[in-house]
């Protein structure tokens, strides 16, 4: 039913057939004992499916339904975490009037620098920008005028 190969760099890959389809995936383990065990649940699991007790979903990822025991539909999606809401949120929450205008003004030029190194990988210099700093002054001009 399924066949595992050792690719060069030790990684074992698993090579199954399921509905007149061949796959192949990566068991990411270079141990022989781990791939034999993944080896025997797949078989168990292709078995479910072909005796009817385990429905494989339509838009389902055929190899990874099998390799994650028929509990995974897709491969797993890593959401993006972004730093402009959580910015957002602590901002709107501040009550009016309990922080002076400028130092409001500081904690937004922070947090826009903080997310400018993240997103630009610019090391950050150990400072923290002062009232001088060409931000902080471009950040109150824009609201001078």
């Amino acid at each position: 039913m399924a066949s595992l190969a050792q690719e060069r760099n030790g990684n074992y890959h698993i090579v199954f057939w399921f509905g007149g389809t061949r796959f192949k995936r990566s068991l990411k383990t270079n141990s022989l004992k781990k791939a034999q065990a993944a080896k025997a649940r797949l078989e168990d699991t292709l078995q479910l499916a072909e005796i009817g007790r385990l429905e494989v979903p339509e838009a389902a990822d055929v190899a990874t339904f099998f390799l994650s025991d028929g509990k995974q539909n897709s491969k797993p999606v890593v959401r993006e975490a972004r730093l402009n809401p959580l910015f957002d949120q602590y901002f709107s929450c501040m009550p009016t009037g309990c922080l002076e205008v400028g130092t409001c003004g500081l904690w937004a030029v922070a947090a826009w620098e903080i997310q400018f190194r993240l997103l630009t990988g610019v090391p950050s210099s150990g400072f923290l920008p002062t009232a001088h700093h060409p931000s902080v002054v471009a950040f109150f001009s824009y609201f001078d005028t």
